[in-house]
Order: C-alpha cells, then structure tokens, then sequence
C-alpha cells in the first residue's frame, strides 16, 4: 500500500480549518480533522531506536510533568484516573513515541517536542487547543506548546 504524501495531510487540515468556521460544517470538519489524525497515526511506522516500553527521563520541568526520551506502548502504560489512555494536559514530552495508547486531551496546557503517535486513538475535548492538537498530530512529529 503506498501513503499519502505529507502534503496531501498538510492540505486536509487546512481544508478542515477552513469548514469549521462554518456553523453547519464545524462539527463534521472536527469529526474529519479526528479521523485524519487516527489515520495518520495508524500510518506511522515506529521510529528506529525505539522499541519495548521505556522511559528515559521522567520529572518535573517548571509547572509541567516532564518525559523524554520515551516508548509508551499499549493502553495500561501510563494510565490518568478519567482517561482510558494517556491524558497529555499537564506534560511537557520531549522526543516521546506513543504506541497503541489511547490519547486524552481536555484543553489544558501541554508542550509536545518532537512527539510521534503510532496507531493511537485519540479522546480529545473539542477546542480550539485541540485544533492545534490534532494539526500537530497530523503533521507528525508534532512540535507545539499548547496553552
């Protein structure tokens, strides 16, 4: 099966940015702008260098939990009390892969470097945070600081 160029996703998102601000269309531009970046994340190969589960540095950076150099893999890796995967408000993720995890957002603030999904699905709380969100899972690797 050959994937679809990255400009092709660049191209969705910023077909799906334009229909939201639609009042008819906003809610079907944000149903499209989640299955795209499922899609895009059911696309992505693991990166090399990572495989198994492992955590290379877990802390604290400023007001945010910190995780670099990281595989978190499978939906009991690291589990939030009210997510069924992974909430990512409050964390700072420094080159993290995510694999076969659920990814919750609720709006809050959160900085993504260098952050692979592969093969995640994705709880997110429709705002304009998550927009951004989701641009930046499409994109992979995302890189933005939420907030």
């Amino acid at each position: 099966m050959e994937q679809a160029p990255q400009e092709f996703f660049d191209s969705a998102m910023q077909n799906y940015q334009k229909l939201r601000k639609s009042p008819a269309l906003a809610d079907s531009a944000w149903d499209g702008g989640m299955k795209l970046a499922e899609y895009r994340s059911a696309i992505t190969p693991l990166p090399p260098g990572f495989s198994g589960v492992s955590i290379g540095h877990m802390g604290q950076k400023g007001g945010f939990r910190y995780l670099k150099d990281s595989l978190i893999s499978g939906q009991n890796a690291i589990r939030t009390p009210g997510c069924q995967g992974f909430e990512m408000d409050g964390w700072y993720l420094d080159n993290v892969v995510f694999q076969n995890v659920t990814i919750c957002y609720r709006g809050g603030l959160a900085v993504l470097s260098n952050v692979q999904f592969v093969n995640c699905q994705f709880d997110v709380v429709k705002s304009p945070r998550a927009d951004q969100l989701i641009e930046a899972v499409v994109k992979q690797a995302a890189n933005i600081a939420l907030g």
